[in-house]
C-alpha cells in the first residue's frame, strides 16, 4: 500500500513537472504560434467529422439519384401532357375568339408535343407502373382519338361565317335584297330631285332624303357590326340610328305630295321594303343573343370541353400516383441523410467541445491580457495617467504592454499642455456656435420673407397677365390695341424678371443657380428685346437700336432665359441713366472655334454683346463695387430705382455660362458694357419655332371633360373660367380645399386645378384626402397644383402630396392647354395665324361674280350643284381645280366653305 502510495507522488510530481515545462514553453510562443496550435487541433477534428459525414452523405445520394431516374421523368412528362393539353384547349378558344392562324399554328405545335409525350407516358409505364396507372393512359388514349377530330370541325366553322352564324345568313337570304332595293331607289329620288329647279323647298327635301339615306346607310352598318361582333355599342348605336332614320322617314312621309309622280313609285317600293326590313333585325338580336349564336363556340362548350376535362382528371391522377411513388423512395433515402446527419452531429459536438476547450485555453492566455490592457486604457482615457499596464508574457502582448506604458507617461505630459488649452477654445467654440444659431434664424427668415413676398407679388400679377392673353383673343381689337396689350403683356413678364431677381440672389449665395441649355433663335430673341424696349427708349426721346453682325449665327445653343435677363439688365439701365443720344446693342462674333462639341452638328462660338449708351456714365471710384449685390451708383440711388441687383445677377449668370462681363465708362460722357459668352453655334437648326396659333377649341367628337377650379381668390378663378368654358368644358369652381373635396366626391371631374395656399383647407391637404379617397374607390383624377412659390423645395412636396404636375403662377394660357393635354386625351383646334387671317379676310370681302366667271361653264354649274346639296366635299374638290395663278379666288371660296356661307356662294352664281 506504501509502495502504491509512493509510486502515486512519482507520477503526480512528474506530471506537475510536465505541466510546467509545457505551461512554460506556451509562455514564450508568440500570438501567432498559439493561434495555429489551437486552430490546427480543432481543424484536424473537423476534417475528420466531415469526410464521415461526406461518405455518408454520398451513399444516401445513390439511393436518391437511383429513385429519381425511375420516377421523375414519369412524373415531368405526365406534367408536360397535362401542360399541352391545356395549351391545345386554349389555342382553340383563342383561334374561335380572333381567327388568327397563329392560334392554329400554335395548337398544331401543342398537339405533337403532347402525342409524343403520351408516347413516351407509355413506354414509361410499360417499366415502372401499377395497373392503375396503365388503365387510366388506355383511357386517355381512348378519348384523345375522340377529341382530336373536334378541333379540325370547329376551325371550318369558324371560317365560314354564315354556316357559323345563324343571325348572319338571315341577314344574307333575306335582309339583303330589301336594303339594296331601299338604297338604290332613294338614291335614284335623289338623282331625281337633283334636276328640279333649285327653291329652298327643293333643297330642303333634298335634304331630307340625304338624312333619310345616310341614317339608313348608318342602320345597316350598326347592325351588320352587331351581328359580327356582338358588342353593345353596335346594339346602342342601332337604336340610335333607328330613331334617327324613323325621324327621316316620317318627315319624308309627311311631303309625299311634294315628290314628282316618278318619285312616288320609287317612294312606295321603298314604303314597301324599309316595311319587310325592319321585321327581320328582332329576330337577328334574339338569335345573337341567344346559346346558339355561333355553331363552333356551342360545340366547344358542349363537346370539346368536357372530353379535355376527362383527359385532364386522368393525367392527374396518373401524375398523383407517380408522385406518390417517387416521395416514397425519397423518404427511404431520406432516411439514410438522417443517419449521416446524426453521425455529423455528433462529429460537431466532439468539435464544438474541443473549440470550447480551446477558446477557454486561449482566453486565457491570449484574451485575458489584453482585457487587463483594456482596462488600463479605459483609466487612461478617464484621466487616470497613473495607471500601468501588466506584463504577463513575452509575446507581443507584453510588448504591447511595455509600448503602452511609455507612451502613458507622454500622454500625462501631453494631458496638462492640452488642459491649457482646452479653456481657451471652449470660449472660442461658444461664441461660434452663437455666431451660427444667429446665422440659421436670419436665413430661415430670408426664406420664409422670400417665399411670402414670391406668392403676394405672383398672385395679383398672375390676374394681370391672365387677363391680358385672354383680351388678345378678341378678334374685334384694333391692331394698336393687340399692339398696347402685347406691350403689357411684356412689360409684365420684365416685372415677373424683377420678382425673381431677389429670389436668384438667394440661389447664387447658396450655390444652387443652374444652367438649363437649350436651342435659342438668336436673332428672334434679339427682336423680341427690341420690340419690348423700343417703346421705352421712345417715351424718354432716345434713339434705340440693335447691330447685328452679318456672321452671328442665327441658332445657339445656351440657357436662353439667363441670356435674355442679362440683355435686359443692360438695356434697361442704359434707358433708365440716358436722358438725351441713343442706346445701343451690338451683337457679334469674337472666335469660331474649329474644336466641335459633344453634338457633330454645332461649333463652339465666341459671342460679343455690347450695350452702349450716351448717359451720365460712372464714376471710377464707383467701378470696382459696380457688379456687388445691393451697390447701386450715385445715379442709381439718386433715381430711387432699381434694388442694386440687377448687374451682380448678370455677371454672375455670365460666368456661369463661361464668360464674363466688363465695364467702360466715363463720367458725364457714357457707358459700354461688355458681355462675352461661349455658346454652341447650331449648324442644322433644332430650335422649335414657338407656336404662333391660339387654342379656339376642341377638336370633334371629343368627350365633354368636367373641370375643377379650387382656388381661394375669385379674379383666378374667373380667370381660368375665361379660359376654359369657351373650350365647351364643363367647369365648377370652388373657394377653399373644403368645398374642393365636396364637389370632387359629388362631380368626380376629370381635372384639377388645385392652388396651394387656402383657408379652411389648404390645396397640400386636400390633394392628400383626393388621393386617399381615390384609392379606396378605385378613382382616377388628374391634379395640377398652383403655385406662386418658386422655391424647389415645396416643389417636391407637392409632387410628393399626389399632384401629377405643378403650374407657376403667374401662367400663360399656352401653359394651361399644354399640361391640360399631358393629362387627358383633348385634341385642340387652333386659329390660324393674325396676317393670314386678314389677308384672307380681305380676299373673300372682294369675291364677285366676276371672279366667278375666269373659270368654265362645267365648273360653276357643278360648284351651283354642290352648293344646292351642301356637299363640303365635293366643294373643296372643286376648289383644287382653281389654277394657281387665281389663288384669291381659291382662298375666298374656302373662306366661305369653312363659315358655312352657302347662300353666299349660290347669290353669286
Amino acid at each position: 500500500m506504501a509502495i502504491q502510495t509512493l509510486d502515486s507522488k512519482k507520477l503526480l510530481e512528474y506530471l506537475l513537472k510536465i505541466t510546467l515545462r509545457i505551461r512554460s514553453k506556451f509562455y514564450d510562443l508568440s500570438i501567432s504560434h498559439k493561434l495555429n496550435l489551437g486552430f490546427g487541433v480543432l481543424v484536424g477534428l473537423t476534417f475528420l467529422v466531415v469526410s464521415r459525414n461526406y461518405l455518408g452523405s454520398l451513399k444516401a445520394t445513390k439511393n436518391i439519384k437511383r429513385t429519381q431516374n425511375i420516377r421523375v421523368p414519369t412524373v415531368i412528362t405526365s406534367a408536360q401532357a397535362e401542360a399541352n393539353l391545356l395549351r391545345m384547349s386554349s389555342h382553340v378558344r383563342g383561334y374561335l375568339a380572333t381567327g388568327e392562324s397563329d392560334f392554329r399554328d400554335r395548337y398544331q405545335q401543342a398537339r405533337q408535343e403532347f402525342e409524343t409525350e403520351l408516347v413516351e407516358m407509355e413506354k414509361l409505364l410499360q417499366v415502372y407502373s401499377s395497373p392503375n396507372n396503365k388503365q387510366h393512359l388506355q383511357e386517355l388514349q381512348i378519348q384523345y382519338q375522340e377529341w382530336k377530330v373536334i378541333p379540325d370541325q370547329l376551325f371550318a366553322l369558324r371560317d365560314n361565317y354564315y354556316v357559323n352564324q345563324p343571325a348572319l345568313q338571315l341577314l344574307k337570304d333575306q335582309g339583303e335584297t330589301p336594303i339594296n332595293l331601299i338604297l338604290a331607289h332613294i338614291t335614284a329620288i335623289i338623282d331625281d330631285q337633283g334636276t328640279r329647279p333649285p327653291s329652298s323647298v327643293n333643297t330642303i327635301l333634298l335634304k331630307e332624303m340625304a338624312s333619310f339615306q345616310s341614317s339608313f346607310a348608318l342602320l345597316v352598318s350598326a347592325l351588320r357590326g352587331y351581328l359580327l361582333t356582338q358588342e353593345s355599342s353596335f346594339r346602342f348605336e342601332y337604336a340610335a340610328k333607328f330613331q334617327a332614320n324613323q325621324e327621316a322617314w316620317e318627315k319624308l312621309q309627311s311631303k309625299y305630295n311634294l315628290l314628282t309622280n316618278k318619285q312616288k313609285k320609287s317612294f312606295d317600293k321603298i314604303s314597301l321594303n324599309h316595311q319587310v326590313f325592319l321585321e327581320l333585325p328582332h329576330e337577328m338580336f334574339e338569335i345573337v343573343e341567344g346559346e346558339k349564336h355561333r355553331q363552333d363556340l356551342f360545340i366547344f362548350r358542349t363537346k370539346a370541353e368536357p372530353l379535355a376535362e376527362n383527359m385532364l382528371v386522368l393525367l392527374q391522377e396518373i401524375v398523383a400516383s407517380q408522385q406518390e411513388s417517387l416521395t416514397r423512395e425519397l423518404q427511404a433515402g431520406t432516411n439514410s441523410l438522417v443517419n449521416a446527419q446524426w453521425d455529423n452531429f455528433l462529429g460537431v459536438l466532439l468539435a464544438l467541445l474541443l473549440a470550447i476547450f480551446m477558446t477557454i485555453l486561449l482566453r486565457e492566455k491570449i484574451a485575458g491580457p489584453i482585457s487587463r490592457l483594456t482596462r488600463a486604457t479605459n483609466q487612461i482615457i478617464e484621466g487616470d495617467f497613473d495607471a500601468k499596464a501588466i506584463i504577463e508574457s513575452g509575446d507581443e502582448i507584453g510588448i504591447l504592454a511595455t509600448t503602452f506604458n511609455q507612451m502613458t507617461d507622454h500622454l500625462k505630459q501631453s494631458h496638462q499642455e492640452l488642459e491649457n488649452y482646452s479653456h481657451i477654445l471652449e470660449e472660442r467654440t461658444f461664441a461660434l456656435a452663437e455666431a451660427k444659431e444667429a446665422a440659421e434664424i436670419a436665413n430661415h427668415t430670408k426664406s420664409s420673407f422670400l417665399a411670402n413676398i414670391s406668392h403676394e407679388l405672383r398672385t395679383p400679377l398672375n390676374v394681370i397677365l391672365g387677363f391680358t392673353q385672354i383680351m388678345s383673343r378678341d378678334i374685334t381689337l384694333s391692331e394698336k390695341q393687340q399692339e398696347t396689350l402685347r406691350i403689357i403683356n411684356h412689360s409684365g413678364e420684365h416685372l415677373l424678371l424683377l420678382i425673381n431677381d431677389v429670389l436668384e440672389v438667394t440661389k447664387i449665395e447658396s450655390g444652387k443657380t443652374s444652367l438649363y441649355h437649350n436651342d435659342i433663335d438668336l436673332h428672334s430673341l434679339l427682336d423680341s428685346l427690341e420690340e419690348m424696349l423700343k417703346l421705352k427708349a421712345e417715351e424718354k426721346g432716345l434713339n434705340m437700336f440693335f447691330v447685328q453682325d452679318q456672321n452671328l449665327p442665327r441658332y445657339i445653343r445656351s440657357d436662353e432665359s439667363k441670356l435674355r435677363q442679362i440683355l435686359i439688365n443692360l438695356l434697361s439701365n442704359a434707358i433708365k441713366f440716358t436722358t438725351v443720344g441713343t442706346v445701343k446693342l451690338q451683337a457679334k462674333v469674337l472666335d469660331l472655334e474649329t474644336a466641335k462639341s459633344a453634338d457633330d452638328n454645332a461649333n463652339l462660338t465666341s459671342l460679343l454683346f455690347e450695350v452702349s449708351d450716351t448717359g451720365m456714365g460712372i464714376a471710377e471710384t464707383e467701378l470696382k463695387s459696380l457688379f456687388e449685390p445691393f451697390v447701386q451708383t450715385a445715379s442709381g440711388i439718386k433715381s430711387q430705382q432699381g434694388t442694386g441687383l440687377g448687374l451682380a445677377i448678370s455677371r454672375k449668370f455670365a460666368q456661369l455660362m463661361g464668360g464674363n462681363i466688363s465695364v467702360i465708362s466715363e463720367l458725364g460722357q457714357g457707358s459700354t458694357f461688355r458681355v462675352t459668352l461661349t455658346v454652341q453655334s447650331v449648324v442644322q437648326a433644332t430650335v422649335n419655332l414657338r407656336e404662333t396659333r391660339r387654342v379656339i377649341g376642341l377638336a370633334k367628337n371629343q368627350h365633354r371633360y368636367r373641370i375643377l377650379i379650387i382656388e381661394d381668390r375669385w379674379e383666378n378663378r374667373l380667370l381660368l373660367s375665361n379660359l376654359l368654358e369657351p373650350l365647351n368644358l364643363e367647369v365648377r369652381e370652388a373657394e377653399n380645399g373644403q368645398q374642393g373635396v365636396a364637389i370632387w366626391q359629388e362631380w368626380q371631374p376629370h381635372l384639377i386645378f388645385m392652388d396651394m395656399q387656402m383657408p379652411i383647407m389648404n390645396g397640400i391637404e386636400a390633394t392628400k384626402y383626393i388621393r386617399a379617397q381615390a384609392q379606396k374607390t378605385n378613382t382616377e383624377t388628374a391634379i395640377i397644383a398652383l403655385t406662386a412659390n418658386v422655391f424647389t423645395k415645396q416643389r417636391s412636396e407637392i409632387l410628393a402630396a399626389g399632384c401629377d404636375d405643378y403650374i407657376t403662377k403667374p401662367f400663360k394660357e399656352a401653359i394651361i392647354f399644354e399640361k391640360m393635354a399631358q393629362h387627358l386625351p383633348l385634341t385642340y383646334l387652333y386659329e390660324e395665324e393674325i396676317s393670314s387671317q386678314s389677308n384672307a379676310s380681305a380676299i373673300s370681302e372682294k369675291l364677285t361674280s366676276e371672279n366667278l366667271a375666269i373659270m368654265p361653264n362645267q365648273w360653276r354649274t357643278q360648284l351651283n350643284e354642290a352648293a344646292l346639296q351642301l356637299n363640303s366635299e365635293l366643294l373643296e374638290k372643286l376648289i383644287t381645280e382653281i389654277p394657281d395663278e387665281h389663288q384669291s379666288l381659291m382662298l375666298s371660296l374656302k373662306n366661305k366653305i369653312e363659315n358655312f356661307d352657302f347662300d353666299h356662294i349660290l347669290e353669286l352664281l
